[in-house]
């Protein structure tokens, strides 16, 4: 199982301090949740040797319908984005208004700060005004293409012509960039508010292919 650890805050101004620390401090503590059927994996880049984390969630019917196929979302900046995905499905997979996927959230690599990572991985170009580095999308989509997608689908029942891709922020400056440089990679984009900004707009200037 993959696990959280989750929080529970209470604000409200109608309380007293004295008051307001009697109910929050037995409440307030570190406890683990767990998403069903949902496990972390560890993948190393083949070129790199950088070492990332995958978070994976199959669907609910997969255990009981071995002959099936399913389509597969990932989703980058997963510590945050894979438990908003997972959840948000739950309702319409269970009521019958979406179909089942298999779930892959792609974390940072486990040699660097998230940041870091998401900085240096995400965006398309050399941006001399950032302080971190910069630059290297084109690397961070080879290994996608070359480990993470070679590792699910020769691991689990997906349909490799039915991937969607989900960022947000640089994620959808990255998920732009692929759509620009390799549109075949995945079926779906949803790129939620993309920084196209990223050093000057260089997005816009990129070529398809």
């Amino acid at each position: 199982m993959l696990r959280f650890l989750t929080a529970i805050i209470l604000v409200g101004s109608t309380f007293s301090c004295a008051f307001a620390e009697s109910i929050i401090k037995p409440i307030i503590s570190e406890a683990s949740v767990s998403l069903p059927r949902s496990k972390m994996v560890t993948i190393e880049d083949t070129e790199t040797a950088r070492k990332y984390t995958l978070f994976v969630q199959l669907s609910k019917s997969y255990n009981t319908s071995p002959s099936k196929d399913y389509p597969v979302i990932y989703t980058i900046d997963a510590p945050y984005s894979f438990p908003i995905i997972v959840g948000s499905m739950r309702m319409p997979v269970n009521v019958g208004q979406m179909e089942e996927a298999v779930i892959v959230g792609l974390s940072y690599s486990l040699e660097s700060k998230g940041v870091e990572s998401r900085v240096r991985d995400y965006t398309p170009a050399i941006a001399n005004s950032w302080k971190l580095e910069t630059g290297l999308a084109a690397e961070y989509l080879s290994f996608i293409r070359r480990d993470v997608l070679t590792f699910i689908e020769s691991t689990y029942r997906v349909d490799a012509n039915r991937r969607t891709f989900i960022g947000h922020s640089l994620g959808g400056l990255f998920g732009g960039y692929v759509l620009m440089q390799s549109p075949e990679t995945f079926s779906n984009y949803v790129l939620v508010s993309p920084s196209v900004w990223f050093n000057d707009d260089y997005l816009l200037t990129i070529r398809n292919g």
